[in-house]
Formats: structure tokens, C-alpha cells, sequence
């Protein structure tokens, strides 16, 4: 179900942001909440997210909401991110973003190998 949540792996809390199956009008709901929710915490230390963008169709809406967002997250506190659901397309958007904002952020093929990466040293 798309939304925003809070869990715990390894004693780190980890804001996971699913998307999956939204269209573009959910999808830009919940990518406003969870930057609102990442711009909230940035002064943590070990900050870290999963995104499930599984099904998320890439429309000029999107694809210019996450264009939007890198100017706000480029000097923000995000240790880690990781990203599942990524399509060719979608990793070609992560590498852009992370390329321009200097990020960590990773593609994941399941949740499992996410957390690990996201709670690992």
C-alpha cells in the first residue's frame, strides 16, 4: 500500500517510502511526504530510506518532481538510500540523480539486500 513508514532492522530505524503501483497523482503525494519526512530528520546521523518505485509508471510529472527535489537533498543529511523497483529507465534517473547531487543512493533487487546495505558499515 503507497505511503510512508518508519521500520527497524538491526536497531536502525529505516523511513520506508512505497510507491509501488501509484499512479502519477499518488506518486506525487507521497514523494512530497517523504521528502518532507527526509528534510525532517537530515540532522541525523546515519539517515537512511528504501523507496519501492516497483510500478511506477515514469511520466514528465515524475521524472520532474525527482528533477525538483535534487536542489533540496544535495547538502541534506542522507547516509544511505535504497531504491527497489528499478527498471532500466529508473536507474538510469538514480545515476542521473545521484551523479548531480553526489548521493549514495542504490538499486536494490529485494528488500532484504536493501536493509543489509542500508545497516551495514
Amino acid at each position: 500500500m503507497p505511503g510512508c513508514r518508519t521500520i527497524t532492522h538491526n536497531g536502525q530505524t529505516i523511513h520506508y517510502f512505497d510507491y509501488s503501483g501509484c499512479d502519477a497523482e499518488t506518486f506525487l503525494r507521497v514523494f512530497d511526504q517523504a521528502n518532507s519526512i527526509l528534510l525532517a530528520h537530515s540532522d541525523e546521523d546515519r539517515l537512511c530510506f528504501i523507496a519501492n518505485f516497483a510500478g511506477v509508471p515514469m511520466t514528465q510529472s515524475t521524472v520532474k518532481a525527482i528533477h525538483n527535489v535534487k536542489s533540496r537533498q544535495a547538502n541534506r543529511g542522507v547516509y544511505r538510500g535504497a531504491i527497489l523497483g528499478a527498471d532500466r529507465f529508473k536507474r538510469v534517473v538514480l545515476n542521473t540523480f545521484n551523479a548531480i547531487t553526489g548521493k549514495r543512493y542504490r538499486a536494490f533487487a529485494d528488500l532484504e539486500s536493501a536493509l543489509v546495505y542500508l545497516t551495514g558499515k
